[in-house]
Formats: C-alpha cells, structure tokens, sequence
C-alpha cells in the first residue's frame, strides 16, 4: 500500500484520504506516455506488426519470434551496438574467451569501451537466451526441422493477463506491449550499467545479471478516449552514447581515410607480383599502379572460411584486383571479372601453395 496515493497522484484517480499518507520514496521518478486515440479511425491500420498470440505456431526456420517485445528488443540490440559500444566487439569476444573476473575488471579500468561492452554483454546475455550461438564472433544459427533455438524476448505478463480485458483493440494492445518492454529493457540496462561500474570500483566482474529494481514499476490506464501509460524509475541513467560528427568532420574523416587506403596501395604496388589470366593462365609481371583516386578494399568471399583482403582499383582502361596478404592479381575488363578471377587465382595458389609452406618470394 505504500504505494497507492503516488499511483493515484500519477494517474489523476481520486485517492481514498482515510489511509495515512506515506512519504515518497527516495529517487523514484515517473515517466508518462500519452498513446493514440482508443478507437483509431476506419482505414487506419494496426500498430506495428501482429503481435504474437500465446500458443501460435512459429514459422518454421525463423530464428525471432514475432511479437512487439522481441522488435523493441531487436531495436535496441541496433542502437546500441550502431550508437554505444562501436567497436567494443573485440572486448566482448575476449571477455568470453577469458572469463577471469579479476583480469576483467582491469581491462575496464584502463578502457571505457570496454566498460561499454562488458555492460552490452551482461544485457544481452540476460535477455535473449541463445545469443552465444549466433554472436562472438557472428555466425548462422543451426536450426532444425522447427526451429529448435529461438530467440524470443518474454513479453511482460501482464500485457497478456490483464490488458486484453481492458483493450479489446489489438492495435492499442500491440502499443502497450511495446512500452511495457521498453520500460523492462531500459530497466535492464541501467542495471547492466550498474554492475559495470560497480566491476571497475571493487576490481571483480561479477556477471550475475537480475531484472532492474524498476522492470516491473508500471501501469496503464484508459483516460477517456486515450491511453497513458505510466512507469517509475529508480536507477540513474548514464549517457554512453557516442557523440555524433557534424558533416564536415564525416567528410575530413572519408578523406583521410581514402588517403590512407592510397598510400597502403601504393606501397603494395611495388616490384614484380604473379598475375593470373585465365586465357594466359599464370605469369610473372609488374604490379599494375591505379590510375585514379577511387581505391576500395574488400573482402574475397568463396574461398574458405578466411575470407582475405584483396584491393579493387581501375588501371589503364581495366579493373585489377589484387590480393593484400600475397603477391597476387589480377585484371579484367569489369569488376566482376577481376573478382571472380582472383577467386579461382587464389583457389589454384593455396593448392600449390599451402599455409604450412614456405611462399615463394619476388624481389622488389
């Protein structure tokens, strides 16, 4: 009961003054969302996709689930790993492969990132069940005849126990399933953030991840002819998101890096390097230099699972593609032709030449 008058106060209702008034609780704040209309207008479609119904059939072969918990999840996952932990991957990755708590907590007081990443993991790997299997590094995941391994975030209970009593329409259902999962994920990752800060203060990682204090602090009501939907947070929030760049300081940085792409060209350019043709087959001739500003490096599918860095340039009149970790290229008429070239060149040379083997070498 200590908290029914702050609920009352929150959601306009009339508050019985017979029981005695409790003081708020400390650090407590309410955040309120105001929907759509209750009775959209005729030809107005639903809110977001159809919401998964308990005890339908998923599609088989489909890793997520359908629901509106699991796209405000998928949502989430992309803004933070686009806008919070850029580049943090590696940490994570080592984190798993070394799960030493102390060595963990040590690589967070020296990094921030990897504070950032460590606090992604222990959110994602509280939520989604599965996710080993298909991140760190990413890969496909094998699935059966039905799916065997799904990645499905619960929505809250009470979406589905209570709500439906009170919306019959699916769309406003759909939004309220949205914002209760928005507030149980934000709840999550403060409370991720916590742990993280608290791992560099006392110097040991403990990943032992629960549900934030505030995941289930909220409530929904029917105002007339809108919806509100209110939620109390106790944690503070911490703002990790990475600044973002203004135009000009985008286009200085494509600039230096197409500067940097050149000159690592140019300095591989140089001396005699195997050529393949696949009229000619293999011989022996200078390395082709770019004749242009556009330099681009890619990486070479269909040849194994370690996918090499190879350069894509136009030289004289052609396109060449040459191979960055040997000395190997190839030129053609278009692009395509290069690529699929240096394709079966590289498949021919790791035949002959293995990885256990010395590599032939050509003076410069």
């Amino acid at each position: 009961m200590e908290q029914v008058q702050r609920w009352s106060d929150a959601l306009g209702l009339t508050f019985p003054r017979c029981f005695i008034p409790t003081p708020p609780a400390t650090g407590l704040r309410s955040v309120s969302t105001c929907g759509p209309q209750v009775t959209p207008s005729p030809g107005v479609s639903s809110v977001g996709p159809r919401p998964f119904r308990p005890g339908e059939q998923r599609q088989d072969g489909r890793y997520w689930e359908v629901n509106p918990a699991t796209l405000a999840y998928r949502s989430m996952l992309r803004y933070l790993r686009r806008h919070v932990t850029r580049g943090a991957e590696p940490f994570s990755a080592d984190f798993l492969s070394q799960p030493d708590p102390v060595r963990i907590a040590n690589v967070m007081r020296s990094n921030h990132m990897a504070t950032v990443a460590y606090a992604e993991l222990l959110w994602s790997t509280h939520l989604e069940q599965h996710i080993r299997r298909r991140r760190w590094p990413y890969r496909p995941v094998e699935q059966g005849q039905g799916g065997d391994h799904v990645g499905r975030f619960e929505p809250p209970s009470p979406a589905f126990d209570t709500l439906p009593f009170i919306f019959q329409d699916r769309a406003w259902l759909t939004w309220v399933q949205y914002q209760a999962a928005r507030t149980s994920l934000l709840s999550c990752w403060r409370q991720a953030q916590h742990l993280a800060l608290r791992a560099v203060r006392t110097g040991i990682a403990d990943g032992s991840m629960t549900d934030g204090a505030d995941a289930w602090r909220w409530s929904t009501v029917r105002c007339g002819s809108v919806a509100r939907f209110i939620a109390l947070e106790s944690q503070p929030s911490l703002a990790w998101a990475l600044p973002l760049h203004d135009k000009a300081h985008r286009r200085r940085a494509h600039i230096a890096a197409s500067a940097r792409r050149q000159c690592a060209m140019e300095d591989a350019c140089a001396g005699m390097c195997l050529t393949w043709c696949e009229v000619a087959g293999w011989t022996v001739e200078a390395s082709y230099i770019p004749n242009g500003s556009r330099v681009d490096r890619h990486r070479l599918l269909g040849v194994g699972q370690a996918r090499p860095h190879f350069w894509l340039f136009g030289s004289e009149g052609q396109y060449v593609a040459r191979a960055c970790e040997t000395k190997l290229q190839v030129r053609a008429e278009t692009a395509r032709a290069a690529i699929e070239g240096l394709r079966q060149a590289v498949a021919q040379y790791r035949r002959s030449y293995p990885a256990e083997r010395s590599l032939p070498t050509f003076a410069g």
